[in-house]
């Protein structure tokens, strides 16, 4: 059967056809218009809603902070929002609070008022504080050749002196009343960034100490604790464990409290083209500096990137973790634990963003300082009157300590965990 073929053929040239092309065309412009104008409607009411996590907090100095839920009766409130990456924290004997402010290579006082005020400057990625009793400060440096750095009680400017030197990255320092003339600092040390950001193949590269200074500047390493790697095949595989000490705390002149910030940590990946795992054990560990040959405890192990540790305004238990880093994801979660002397592990407040320290106060309130952020958290009963701001005291010389004013350590801002980055 025959079909036949009609050719369709139009005059481009004749006015109906332009006239149609015209429609046609307004038909679509108008349905993208609609299109668009409803997806700019939807992304908007989106924004309304959606707050980063390192946004700033519309929260006034004073204000209770409501992501923070603590354990009942006590509440947190911002006490400062004018710092730079604040790592340690510490007392003097007047209770004025000092915090490291690790970018900007300085330490800073935190006025009543939440105002900071720099008391020494021109530092170099500065982790730990602590004051001896004639109000001396002390600041740990967190890099490769780190320092001790001694600014003297009532000294003017904000400049110090070098009290020792060639360390392997230090985080934290306290100061403790171990009944000489003059006391005793202690300190730790990890090479950890640096010899996994150099592949270094020497084990004992990856090394962390736990480290005598008198006040004098004598350095003497008490503990030295490396890397355990091991490689295994088939197939060529690297398993690793790590230890890395960053935040420590006097009970007594014969008992600190050592925090292994690696705790509770586990990642893989590839170390020259090799598989690796590389884990850590224990949270916390005891250790006498007075023995002959000082030996690390395991006291807990329940704790997940502790950062800086203290114990209670009388020097005892309980002693409070910030754990910097709580989440699987590196979402930047933060957790302040309570551990009992049988080293057990309860959640004392949640919700912060990555925290660095705690220290407490007279009153037995906390303060816990946020890097991210810029702020510290103050942490008090419900039934403690609320403070008055007052003028900031000052440190006086004659004024005594019996343990430590400690701080902390060591985001490890930049902490490099072979290829990964750890917060």
């Amino acid at each position: 059967m025959n079909k036949t073929r009609r050719k369709l053929h139009f005059d481009m040239r004749s006015p109906k056809f332009r006239v149609t092309i015209a429609l046609f065309l307004g038909t679509i412009f108008f349905g993208l218009t609609l299109i668009s104008l409803k997806q700019d409607t939807a992304l908007a009411e989106s924004k309304k809603f959606f707050v980063s996590p390192s946004e700033p907090l519309a929260a006034a100095i004073g204000d209770p902070l409501t992501r923070i839920q603590c354990t009942t009766g006590y509440t947190a409130y911002l006490y400062t929002d004018n710092l730079n990456t604040p790592h340690g924290l510490a007392f003097d004997s007047s209770w004025n609070l000092y915090a490291a402010e690790t970018s900007l290579g300085r330490v800073s006082r935190i006025n009543a008022n939440g105002t900071v005020t720099p008391v020494m400057n021109s530092l170099n990625s500065p982790e730990g504080i602590a004051f001896d009793a004639a109000d001396n400060m002390y600041v740990v440096e967190d890099v490769d050749n780190g320092r001790v750095m001694k600014k003297a009680s009532g000294s003017g400017g904000t400049s110090g002196t070098q009290l020792a030197g060639g360390l392997d990255a230090p985080e934290d320092i306290i100061w403790v009343d171990d009944g000489s003339a003059n006391g005793i600092l202690y300190i730790t040390e990890s090479n950890l960034e640096k010899a996994l950001a150099e592949e270094s193949l020497v084990q004992a590269d990856y090394r962390t100490h736990v480290t005598e200074v008198s006040l004098d500047g004598t350095v003497t390493r008490l503990v030295t604790t490396t890397g355990d790697v091991n490689v295994t095949f088939p197939p060529l595989a690297v398993d690793a464990t790590f230890w890395s000490y960053s935040s420590l705390v006097a009970r007594s002149s014969s008992e600190l409290y050592i925090a292994n910030e690696l705790s509770g940590k586990e990642t893989a990946g590839e170390y020259n083209g090799t598989p690796y795992t590389a884990t850590s054990t224990e949270g916390i560990f005891t250790l006498d500096p007075t023995a002959a040959s000082p030996n690390p405890v395991a006291f807990a192990d329940d704790l997940i990137s502790p950062e800086g540790i203290n114990f209670n305004t009388d020097g005892d238990f309980p002693l409070y973790v910030a754990e910097e880093d709580i989440s699987d994801d590196g979402s930047n979660t933060g957790r302040l634990s309570k551990v009992d002397a049988a080293g057990n592990r309860t959640d004392f407040c949640t919700g912060f963003f990555t925290v660095a320290d705690v220290v407490v106060d007279e009153n037995g309130w906390l303060y816990v300082s946020e890097d991210i952020e810029g702020t510290v958290i103050q942490i008090r009963s419900a039934t403690d009157p609320e403070p008055t701001p007052t003028a900031t005291a000052t440190a006086t010389a004659t004024a005594t300590a019996t343990a430590t004013a400690p701080s902390n350590p060591a985001d490890d801002e930049s902490f490099v965990w072979l290829p990964i980055i750890l917060r």
